[in-house]
């Protein structure tokens, strides 16, 4: 199983090579604000 840099489960589909946990996906592809907003939604919910 591939690992982001910080350590997370990459998730799965993305090019060969590349491992990306979802917070690094979505900022990446969408920025840092949508990624951290995303992030506190889910913290959120989980509680």
């Amino acid at each position: 199983m591939k690992t982001c840099q910080c350590g997370k489960k990459s998730i799965t589909g993305l090019k060969r090579g590349v491992a990306l946990c979802q917070y690094h996906y979505n900022a990446q592809v969408w920025g840092k604000e949508w990624a951290d907003q995303v992030e506190a939604i889910k913290k959120a919910k989980s509680k």
